[in-house]
Order: structure tokens, then C-alpha cells, then sequence
């Protein structure tokens, strides 16, 4: 139980029970018995209330504010049988709220729950050791007005008020001093059948469940008088349907002026006269002589359907709390650094030498093999740029050129094949790996045969 889900039940039930109040106080004009089934409807829904909260479907609401960090305190204990042990641990500095709240909703509903349970034990104990009512005047009085079979009239002292409780067929407490008034038989009797008849005391027992489970919403408080007080006026208006409606109010005055009633059977059961601020209400109406009303069923059967449309929703509402809208930009927190891993152990791996007496790596002939082709271009290898070599038997070709100055006739420079120099092999100790250009190069093509000297021409 935490203060959210008290917060939520105040709210809810507040206003299942604010609406309840209301449609019965726009029927005024209505019986007094329809005002009081509206409000038994309400009370009906307020037991459902917290059933479907636990099984319905739920739709968040963030409006409360976010919960504070709880502060922790760290404890530790030295076991005194066990030298070098200790136990410790980590608890809250102080009592949380959410424990506070629920031991005092708890103290609520014991303690009203209790009162109730405790005002029933009071009144049972009451039937069984009071005597049935034998006087000749009631027992008339209660075959006439078609008591229910198995129902009980029993006399007992400590009861001043008539009162009646328990199941149908029920059972109607009357007072030593009330059973000698004859007079009062006809109007007391009408009065307490007429509760049996219509279930006020399973009414009264659900309402002050509720009561007990919402004690702290003065709303539903309000709700359980108000259908006390409606309850009351619906049973004098049957037992003014059958007894004359004067003297009905002048018995209640006298019984109201004369008797009180003990607080031990308010807990459980009201009185025939109820309480001192409702009992002027209910002399008015009954003294007010008005045409019989005709029920109207529709009527309550719309306001019960309203009471459902406006309570189901309600009670899928859950409030949560609020998520600051700056927090995402925020950067989150870091996480926790990993354990550091074990020092590497100091042994080391052994060099590799290579083994006396192995052949040397073998050297790529590429190089080699590209050195014994002629180059065209002259920016290679440092060679200069000549015609290509002829054959034997073919005659020479006229090429532009510049002229030689020797002997005064002209002639044509063809420069030898430059070979450049061989460079020197690597060392065995260190082999040379091939570059990538030359793992992806095709093999090149075997040696061409030397060819023959250059000739010179000269010019016609």
C-alpha cells in the first residue's frame, strides 16, 4: 500500500461517490425508496472499486511528481562467539512514507471494521439471552401485518430504541418499557418489517464495508448517512401505507423523546427513531400528505448506467510519476569501470633463429628479367631513345634526326642498349619479401637471344 495507490482510491472513490450524491439529489421529488436504491448502487460500485483495479485494465496517467532518493544508513554487527566475523548490511536512515501510510490505513480499517464487527457480536448476544415478546397486543399486531415466517420479536432491557438486524426473515429487538406501551406495537412493528422487507440491514452492512475501506474520503462518509437517513424515510413511507399517519408521528415523537439510543447498536443496527437532526425531516414528509407516486424504473435504471460509464474508465486510470522533459538531454551516467585484468606473467617467448646450413631465400627474377628487355621510353634506366633493331638484308630508313659532324657527311647516332648494373643480393639473414605489385604481375616472359651490333648507316 503506497501513498500513489491511497491517492488514487481518494480520488476515485470521491467522485463515484460525489456523482452518487448528486443524481440522488436531483430526484427529491422522487420516493424516498428510489433516492435510496441510487445510493445503494453507489455504494455497490465502490466495493467493485478496488477489485477492478487489481484485475482491469490500466491506463497511466503521469501526474505526481517524481519520488525522492531514499537515503541509506550502513549497519554493522561483530559477533562476539566468533572472533574476526562481522555481519553488515544497508537499510533506510528513516521509516519510509510508504510504510507510514499503510499503518495508518490499516489502523483505519481494523479500527472501523472492528467497531462494526464488535456492534454485531453486541446485538446476537442480545437475541439470544432476551425473551421472545409473548404479550397479546403485539403478537396480533404482528400476524396482521404479514410478518415474514421465521421472523423473531424478542424483548430485551438493554435495547431502548426498536431496532431490527440480521438476514431475512431478521430479527426486532424491543425494549421491557416498549413492550408494556401497547399502543406503540402497530407503528413499530410496520416500521421494522418494512425494513426486513427491503434488505436495509444487507445495505447497511455493505455501506459501512465501504466506509471501512475509504474511511479516509469524507465523501463516502457523507454517502453512508445519507443513505442511513434515505433508508429511514423509505420505511415510514410503507408503514405509513398502513396505519393511519398521525398517530405514526406522534409514536416516533414519543419514542424519540422518551428513549435514547445506546451507542453500542449504532455500530451495527439504527433505531427506529434514527438520529435527533434527521428525525424533523422525517416528521415533515410524513406529515406532508401527497399522491402516491408511480415508480419509474427507467429512471433508475439510466442513473445506475451512469454511475457505470463514469466509474469504469475511471477506475483504469493509473497515476504515475511525472518524467522530467530535460532529462534525455542529459548524458547518461557512465557505467562502472570493469575489474582490472591479472598482470601477464613475465615469461617471454623465445626468438627464432634460423637453422645453420638452410638455403638462403630464393631472389625474385624480375627484376633481372625486366632488365634484359629494351625500353622504348627514355626516362627509363637512363637509356636513350633509338630506333628498333633491323634485321639482316633489310635496308635502312630515313629517320629526321640531327646530323654528325664527323667527316662532313651526315650520319645517324643509334645508341647501344643500355644494361644497367646488377645490384648486389640481399643477405640470407634477411629475406626480402615481394611487394604486392609484383605478387599480382604476371610471370614475365623467358630471355630473348642477344641481338646482333648495331650498324651504321650512312646517308645517300
Amino acid at each position: 500500500m503506497t501513498w500513489q495507490l491511497i491517492l488514487e482510491l481518494l480520488l476515485k472513490s470521491g467522485v463515484v461517490a460525489c456523482v452518487g450524491l448528486g443524481l440522488s439529489a436531483l430526484s427529491a421529488s422522487r420516493p424516498a425508496a428510489e433516492r435510496a436504491a441510487i445510493l445503494r448502487v453507489t455504494v455497490c460500485i465502490l466495493l467493485v472499486l478496488p477489485v477492478f483495479l487489481w484485475i482491469g485494465p490500466r491506463l497511466e496517467l503521469a501526474l505526481l511528481a517524481a519520488p525522492a532518493a531514499t537515503e541509506t544508513r550502513t549497519w554493522s554487527l561483530d559477533l562476539q562467539p566468533l572472533a574476526g566475523i562481522a555481519v553488515s548490511g544497508e537499510g533506510p536512515a528513516s521509516l519510509p512514507w510508504t510504510v507510514i501510510a499503510a499503518l495508518i490505513y490499516a489502523s483505519g480499517l481494523v479500527f472501523i471494521a472492528g467497531r462494526f464487527l464488535l456492534g454485531v457480536w453486541t446485538l446476537r448476544r442480545w437475541s439470544e439471552t432476551g425473551r421472545p415478546v409473548s404479550h397479546r397486543v403485539w403478537t396480533e399486531t404482528l400476524a396482521r401485518l404479514e410478518a415474514p415466517q421465521g421472523a423473531r420479536l424478542i424483548a430485551t432491557p438493554h435495547v431502548r430504541a426498536p431496532l431490527s438486524w440480521g438476514l431475512p426473515p431478521g430479527t426486532i429487538l424491543v425494549g421491557e418499557d416498549c413492550v408494556r406501551r401497547a399502543e406503540t406495537a402497530e407503528a413499530v412493528l410496520a416500521h421494522e418489517l418494512a425494513h426486513i422487507r427491503r434488505g436495509d440491514w444487507i445495505f447497511a452492512l455493505l455501506s459501512r464495508l465501504a466506509l471501512a475501506l475509504f474511511w479516509f474520503n469524507p465523501l463516502v462518509w457523507l454517502l453512508h448517512a445519507h443513505l442511513a437517513a434515505r433508508t429511514e424515510e423509505a420505511a415510514d413511507a410503507l408503514a405509513v401505507d398502513r396505519m393511519d399517519h398521525r398517530t405514526y408521528a406522534r409514536v416516533l415523537v414519543d419514542l424519540a423523546s422518551n428513549l435514547a439510543n445506546p451507542s453500542a447498536t449504532g455500530r451495527a443496527a439504527l433505531g427506529m427513531t434514527g438520529s435527533h437532526a434527521s428525525l424533523a425531516k422525517r416528521i415533515s414528509r410524513i406529515m406532508k400528505v401527497r399522491p402516491k407516486a408511480s415508480p419509474r424504473p427507467i429512471a433508475l435504471l439510466l442513473s445506475a448506467g451512469g454511475l457505470l460509464a463514469i466509474a469504469t474508465p475511471l477506475a483504469a486510470i493509473e497515476l504515475t510519476p511525472r518524467i522530467d522533459a530535460t532529462a534525455w538531454l542529459a548524458p547518461p551516467a557512465p557505467p562502472p569501470a570493469p575489474p582490472a585484468p591479472p598482470a601477464p606473467s613475465a615469461v617471454l617467448a623465445p626468438r627464432l633463429r634460423p637453422r645453420p646450413g638452410a638455403p638462403a631465400p630464393r631472389r625474385s627474377s624480375f627484376r633481372r628479367e625486366a632488365t634484359s628487355i629494351w625500353v622504348r621510353s627514355p626516362r627509363m634506366n637512363g637509356a636513350r631513345s633509338g630506333p628498333p633493331p633491323m634485321r639482316p638484308g633489310t635496308p635502312p630508313r630515313r629517320r629526321a634526326g640531327k646530323p654528325s659532324r664527323r667527316a662532313g657527311r651526315p650520319t645517324w647516332n643509334v645508341a647501344p642498349r643500355s644494361t644497367p648494373p646488377a645490384r648486389a643480393a640481399p643477405p640470407p639473414s634477411m629475406p626480402r619479401e615481394k611487394s604486392p605489385s609484383q605478387r599480382e604481375r604476371p610471370p614475365c616472359t623467358p630471355e630473348r637471344p642477344p641481338l646482333p651490333p648495331v650498324r651504321k648507316f650512312a646517308s645517300p
